[in-house]
């Protein structure tokens, strides 16, 4: 059962490697960074709260990057660091 959880944590990381790689992100090195805070620590400002939301609740938080939602449609630009801008698209 050990080796079990051990092999899917051994997955996990992998998978998280590849989707960091392909997106041109730093890696994960070890199954420390896997913390939910260590991925996400760079999707909030560093003097915000832990209940501050992901990416202002506007976006994605990949490999510790916001990916801010796409409203093109809905005649919105998100935009920012932390999706923290929001404007009407012109």
């Amino acid at each position: 059962m050990r080796l079990l959880l051990l092999l899917l944590q051994l997955q996990l990381l992998l998978l998280l490697l590849l989707l960091c790689v392909y997106t041109s992100q730093a890696p994960i090195f070890s199954l420390q960074d896997l913390e939910a805070e260590d991925l996400s620590s760079g999707c909030r400002p560093s003097n915000a709260s832990s209940s501050f939301p992901l990416c202002s609740g506007r976006g994605d938080c990949l490999c510790g990057e916001c990916r801010c939602k796409d409203l093109r449609e809905n005649g919105m630009v998100i935009s920012g660091k932390y999706c923290q801008e929001v404007r009407e698209d012109a």
